[in-house]
């Protein structure tokens, strides 16, 4: 009999453990779930899925943060020359062209303290050249007294 009491309290303290552990294992799990959720929403697309190509608040973080947008301000005029030299005549083009300038920066040492920005983030330089040319487009499109939403316009043409 003493056996079977014995052998009672020593399943019931095991059950007690077990259930502390699972308790801990749960909690271990909630927060590699939240870690993963939060990784989640720091890489979100740059850009919305939509016509025509817009920032996420993602993108417009990260515009700022990299120093793209100030970039973009600081050059504008040679860079409006550099689109207008191309001759678009839509707002998609301008949308293309303006992808086609800024990607000639490549090498440009002017974009050094952003490529050191983006090394240090984790991110790429075609995330900044993809922002940076939303951000021209659009500054380009006012200036023309374009409107964005012409973009649409054009592509429908073309399917």
């Amino acid at each position: 009999m003493k056996e079977i009491k014995i052998q009672r309290e020593w399943l019931e303290s095991l059950a007690h453990l077990s259930n502390v552990d699972s308790k801990k294992e749960v909690r271990e799990i909630r927060d590699k779930v939240i870690a993963c959720e939060t990784s989640l929403k720091e890489r979100e697309p740059l850009g919305k899925r939509k016509s025509p190509l817009a920032l996420s608040e993602r993108g417009v973080r990260f515009i700022k943060d990299s120093g793209g947008e100030k970039f973009v301000e600081d050059n504008f005029d040679e860079l409006y020359e550099a689109v207008e030299k191309l001759e678009p005549k839509t707002a998609y083009d301008v949308q293309e062209d303006s992808k086609k300038v800024v990607e000639s920066l490549r090498e440009d040492e002017r974009l050094n303290p952003l490529k050191e920005w983006l090394f240090k983030d984790g991110s790429t330089l075609e995330d900044l050249f993809f922002v940076m040319s939303i951000c021209l487009r659009d500054k380009v499109l006012i200036k023309k007294n374009w409107n964005v939403e012409d973009i649409d316009q054009h592509e429908k043409q073309d399917e």
